[in-house]
């Protein structure tokens, strides 16, 4: 019987299982992965199906617009896992910070406060320091 709707279910065009299986969570996918020999392969062999198990895997989501192929984005998402695993950064800038007594780097914000005297400075390319208005915290 089990034999009988394996046969029935590879009728079915490969585009199909792929299309069906993209809407299961990578969970869901992982699972069908063990019902057979046959799924199993073409699981392994969907560039879609890998990506969306690998994104989940790294705890990650695709974004609402994205223009890459999948092919560009699991290369993109297998590099920035690299780098991390590596500690391999594309590009290093170092920078000078005045003297503080308490300083936080939260959400690509860099705060740094001495006395009364409060800076701020977003982490770009060129690191400008602005100077901000006293805050009473009193």
């Amino acid at each position: 019987m089990k034999s009988d709707n394996l046969n029935r279910f590879k009728c079915l065009p490969t585009e199909l299982i792929i299309s069906v299986s993209s809407e299961l969570d990578f969970r869901n996918v992982l699972t069908c992965r063990t019902i057979s020999r046959y799924i199993k392969s073409i699981i392994d062999n969907a560039p879609l199906l890998q990506y969306k198990i690998e994104l989940a895997i790294a705890r990650m989501s695709d974004g609402p617009n994205i223009t890459m192929t999948i092919s560009e984005r699991r290369t993109r998402l297998r590099n920035y896992q690299e780098a991390w695993a590596n500690l391999q950064w594309k590009a290093e800038e170092l920078f000078s910070t005045a003297e503080g007594d308490l300083w936080e780097l939260s959400g690509g914000v860099w705060a740094l406060a001495s006395g009364s005297e409060h800076l701020l400075s977003p982490i770009a390319q060129r690191v400008a320091w602005n100077r901000l208005e006293k805050v009473d915290c009193s």
